[in-house]
Protein backbone atom coordinates (compact mmCIF):
# COMPACT_ATOMS: atom_id res chain seq x y z
CA UNK A 1 0.00 0.00 0.00
CA UNK A 2 2.62 2.52 0.98
CA UNK A 3 5.52 1.21 -0.97
CA UNK A 4 5.13 3.24 -4.10
CA UNK A 5 8.11 4.52 -6.29
CA UNK A 6 8.73 7.58 -3.82
CA UNK A 7 9.95 5.23 -1.03
CA UNK A 8 12.02 3.44 -2.92
CA UNK A 9 15.29 4.20 -0.51
CA UNK A 10 12.73 3.44 2.74
CA UNK A 11 12.21 0.19 0.68
CA UNK A 12 16.22 -0.25 0.28
CA UNK A 13 16.88 0.94 3.40
CA UNK A 14 14.34 -2.10 4.49
CA UNK A 15 16.11 -4.71 2.49
CA UNK A 16 19.90 -3.54 3.94
CA UNK A 17 18.48 -4.03 7.07
CA UNK A 18 16.99 -7.60 6.42
CA UNK A 19 19.96 -8.56 4.96
CA UNK A 20 22.20 -7.26 7.75
CA UNK A 21 19.66 -8.62 10.68
CA UNK A 22 19.97 -11.99 8.58
CA UNK A 23 23.08 -12.31 7.32
CA UNK A 24 24.62 -14.17 10.23
CA UNK A 25 22.00 -16.98 8.82
CA UNK A 26 23.51 -17.12 5.22
CA UNK A 27 25.13 -20.24 4.22
CA UNK A 28 28.78 -19.80 2.93
CA UNK A 29 30.04 -22.43 0.51
CA UNK A 30 33.64 -21.79 -0.28
CA UNK A 31 36.20 -23.60 -2.64
CA UNK A 32 39.48 -22.87 -4.14
CA UNK A 33 38.26 -20.47 -7.18
CA UNK A 34 34.44 -19.10 -5.85
CA UNK A 35 32.46 -18.63 -2.32
CA UNK A 36 28.50 -17.69 -2.65
CA UNK A 37 26.25 -16.70 -0.56
CA UNK A 38 22.38 -17.69 -0.38
CA UNK A 39 20.13 -15.21 1.51
CA UNK A 40 17.08 -15.75 3.43
CA UNK A 41 14.33 -14.79 0.88
CA UNK A 42 11.75 -15.43 3.32
CA UNK A 43 13.37 -13.33 5.62
CA UNK A 44 13.75 -10.47 3.67
CA UNK A 45 9.59 -10.80 2.80
CA UNK A 46 8.84 -10.69 6.26
CA UNK A 47 10.85 -7.37 7.33
CA UNK A 48 8.87 -5.84 4.14
CA UNK A 49 5.80 -7.30 4.83
CA UNK A 50 6.23 -5.79 8.73
CA UNK A 51 7.45 -2.64 7.91
CA UNK A 52 4.13 -2.47 5.55
CA UNK A 53 1.85 -4.06 8.31
CA UNK A 54 3.43 -0.48 10.73
CA UNK A 55 2.96 1.64 8.22
CA UNK A 56 -0.48 0.29 7.54
CA UNK A 57 -1.39 0.56 11.44
CA UNK A 58 -0.09 4.28 12.20
CA UNK A 59 -1.82 5.61 9.11
CA UNK A 60 -5.49 4.16 10.26
CA UNK A 61 -4.70 5.06 14.05
CA UNK A 62 -4.10 8.56 12.84
CA UNK A 63 -6.54 8.87 9.58
CA UNK A 64 -9.05 6.54 9.93
CA UNK A 65 -9.84 5.59 13.45
CA UNK A 66 -13.02 7.78 14.47
CA UNK A 67 -13.18 6.54 18.14
CA UNK A 68 -11.25 7.36 21.56
CA UNK A 69 -9.64 4.55 24.02
CA UNK A 70 -11.16 4.50 27.32
CA UNK A 71 -13.60 7.11 27.46
CA UNK A 72 -14.89 7.92 30.34
CA UNK A 73 -18.24 8.17 31.65
CA UNK A 74 -19.57 10.78 33.80
CA UNK A 75 -22.77 11.28 36.47
CA UNK A 76 -23.79 15.08 37.30
CA UNK A 77 -20.05 16.30 36.29
CA UNK A 78 -18.22 13.48 38.30
CA UNK A 79 -16.48 10.60 36.51
CA UNK A 80 -17.65 7.36 37.28
CA UNK A 81 -15.53 5.16 35.73
CA UNK A 82 -15.03 3.86 31.79
CA UNK A 83 -18.32 4.19 29.23
CA UNK A 84 -18.75 0.83 28.73
CA UNK A 85 -20.96 1.58 25.49
CA UNK A 86 -18.23 3.73 24.07
CA UNK A 87 -15.38 0.97 24.67
CA UNK A 88 -17.65 -2.02 22.61
CA UNK A 89 -17.37 0.40 19.68
CA UNK A 90 -14.10 0.98 20.15
CA UNK A 91 -13.10 -2.88 20.76
CA UNK A 92 -15.01 -3.64 17.23
CA UNK A 93 -13.65 -0.99 15.39
CA UNK A 94 -10.12 -2.01 16.43
CA UNK A 95 -11.41 -5.79 15.46
CA UNK A 96 -12.97 -4.60 12.24
CA UNK A 97 -9.43 -2.86 11.31
CA UNK A 98 -8.12 -6.29 10.66
CA UNK A 99 -4.98 -4.92 11.60
CA UNK A 100 -4.50 -6.22 15.82
CA UNK A 101 -4.21 -9.86 16.87
CA UNK A 102 -6.49 -10.96 19.48
CA UNK A 103 -3.98 -11.13 22.01
CA UNK A 104 -3.75 -6.81 21.53
CA UNK A 105 -7.90 -6.78 22.05
CA UNK A 106 -7.07 -8.75 24.74
CA UNK A 107 -4.93 -6.38 26.23
CA UNK A 108 -6.92 -3.15 25.92
CA UNK A 109 -9.84 -5.03 27.55
CA UNK A 110 -7.68 -5.73 30.64
CA UNK A 111 -6.60 -1.94 30.36
CA UNK A 112 -10.02 -0.71 30.30
CA UNK A 113 -11.06 -2.84 33.29
CA UNK A 114 -8.04 -1.83 34.97
CA UNK A 115 -9.18 1.96 34.69
CA UNK A 116 -12.71 1.55 35.48
CA UNK A 117 -11.58 -0.31 38.88
CA UNK A 118 -9.14 2.44 39.54
CA UNK A 119 -11.46 5.09 39.02
CA UNK A 120 -14.72 3.30 40.76
CA UNK A 121 -12.16 2.81 44.11
CA UNK A 122 -10.49 6.25 44.25
CA UNK A 123 -11.14 8.26 47.31
CA UNK A 124 -11.05 11.50 45.06
CA UNK A 125 -13.21 12.50 42.94
CA UNK A 126 -12.70 13.87 39.50
CA UNK A 127 -14.80 15.85 37.87
CA UNK A 128 -15.74 16.62 33.84
CA UNK A 129 -13.81 19.67 32.39
CA UNK A 130 -11.19 19.80 34.93
CA UNK A 131 -8.45 17.42 33.40
CA UNK A 132 -8.13 13.73 34.75
CA UNK A 133 -4.30 13.73 35.44
CA UNK A 134 -3.89 9.95 35.90
CA UNK A 135 -0.57 8.09 34.64
CA UNK A 136 -2.44 6.27 31.82
CA UNK A 137 -3.52 9.25 29.77
CA UNK A 138 -0.24 11.26 30.45
CA UNK A 139 1.07 10.51 27.12
CA UNK A 140 -0.65 8.80 24.03
CA UNK A 141 0.29 4.87 24.10
CA UNK A 142 0.07 4.42 20.32
CA UNK A 143 3.83 6.56 20.44
CA UNK A 144 4.52 7.41 24.16
CA UNK A 145 4.46 11.12 22.86
CA UNK A 146 2.18 14.07 23.05
CA UNK A 147 3.20 15.17 19.92
CA UNK A 148 4.36 13.44 16.56
CA UNK A 149 5.78 14.82 13.39
CA UNK A 150 2.89 15.08 9.93
CA UNK A 151 2.16 11.41 8.20
CA UNK A 152 5.17 10.14 10.82
CA UNK A 153 4.30 6.64 9.12
CA UNK A 154 5.14 7.41 5.90
CA UNK A 155 8.82 7.79 6.91
CA UNK A 156 9.13 5.19 10.13
CA UNK A 157 11.76 3.61 10.40
CA UNK A 158 13.06 0.40 11.68
CA UNK A 159 15.79 0.46 14.67
CA UNK A 160 16.05 -2.72 14.53
CA UNK A 161 14.19 -6.14 14.02
CA UNK A 162 14.06 -9.62 15.39
CA UNK A 163 11.89 -12.58 13.82
CA UNK A 164 11.62 -15.79 15.70
CA UNK A 165 9.13 -18.02 13.39
CA UNK A 166 5.75 -16.32 13.41
CA UNK A 167 6.66 -13.48 16.04
CA UNK A 168 8.43 -9.99 15.95
CA UNK A 169 9.82 -7.71 17.75
CA UNK A 170 10.56 -4.19 16.15
CA UNK A 171 11.94 -0.74 17.84
CA UNK A 172 10.82 2.11 15.28
CA UNK A 173 11.68 5.77 15.04
CA UNK A 174 10.70 8.52 13.31
CA UNK A 175 12.59 10.79 10.44
CA UNK A 176 13.09 13.61 13.09
CA UNK A 177 16.31 14.36 14.93
CA UNK A 178 16.29 12.61 18.78
CA UNK A 179 15.99 9.98 20.42
CA UNK A 180 12.91 8.57 20.22
CA UNK A 181 12.18 5.16 19.97
CA UNK A 182 8.72 2.49 20.29
CA UNK A 183 8.41 -0.99 20.80
CA UNK A 184 6.01 -3.04 18.64
CA UNK A 185 5.57 -6.70 18.57
CA UNK A 186 3.58 -8.64 16.10
CA UNK A 187 2.30 -12.40 15.05
CA UNK A 188 2.29 -13.54 11.69
CA UNK A 189 -1.24 -15.84 10.74
CA UNK A 190 -0.97 -17.35 7.48
CA UNK A 191 0.89 -14.87 5.42
CA UNK A 192 -0.03 -11.53 7.64
CA UNK A 193 1.30 -10.17 10.62
CA UNK A 194 -0.50 -8.23 13.00
CA UNK A 195 0.26 -6.21 16.04
CA UNK A 196 -0.17 -8.17 19.06
CA UNK A 197 1.54 -5.53 21.37
CA UNK A 198 2.41 -1.92 21.75
CA UNK A 199 5.01 -0.46 24.28
CA UNK A 200 2.78 2.40 25.28
CA UNK A 201 -0.48 -0.23 26.10
CA UNK A 202 2.02 -2.66 28.05
CA UNK A 203 2.90 0.60 30.53
CA UNK A 204 -0.51 1.37 31.32
CA UNK A 205 -0.66 -2.70 31.90
CA UNK A 206 2.33 -2.88 34.01
CA UNK A 207 3.52 0.35 34.86
CA UNK A 208 7.07 -0.91 36.47
CA UNK A 209 9.22 -1.75 33.97
CA UNK A 210 8.99 -5.20 32.47
CA UNK A 211 9.61 -6.67 28.72
CA UNK A 212 6.92 -6.89 26.53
Amino acid sequence: MFLKSKNYRVVLSVLLLAITVYFSGCNFQSSDSESSVTFDSTAIKDSLLITEALRNTYQWYETQSKLYDFTLKYKNSVCVGVDQEAELKRVEELEKSNLFDPVFIETYNKISSKIDTQIKTDTVKYYEGDGLELDWISADPWCNCQDSPDKYWESLKIKSLVVEGDMATVIWTWNMPGEFQYEVKLKKTGSVWKVMSLQGFEKILHPDPVEI
